[in-house]
């Protein structure tokens, strides 16, 4: 799940996503419409944030901002989660 903060930055993600087949949802924050629903509602307060969710719809994990290398992190925490 990610979400976005310009309608430009929404377009290249839509495509970027069509592009890859990802599955995972695109929040979209329409801030420029004063409707701040995923800084609100889910307290998002950087971009980007990443939140890892289990099978079981627990929040896991909360990553805020990215830097070179975090992948490898995501990665194994992912594959922590697959394994439960």
């Amino acid at each position: 799940m990610i979400a976005m903060e310009t309608s430009a930055d929404n377009e290249r993600a839509l495509v970027f996503i069509g592009e890859k087949d990802l599955t995972f949802h695109l929040l979209i924050n329409e801030a420029e419409q004063g409707n701040n629903v995923v800084y609100g509602t889910l307290g998002v307060w950087g971009l980007p944030t990443t939140y890892m969710i289990d099978r079981d719809g627990r929040l896991m994990h909360i990553h805020v901002g990215y830097q070179v290398g975090d992948e490898k992190r995501f990665e194994e925490e992912i594959l922590h989660l697959l394994e439960s």
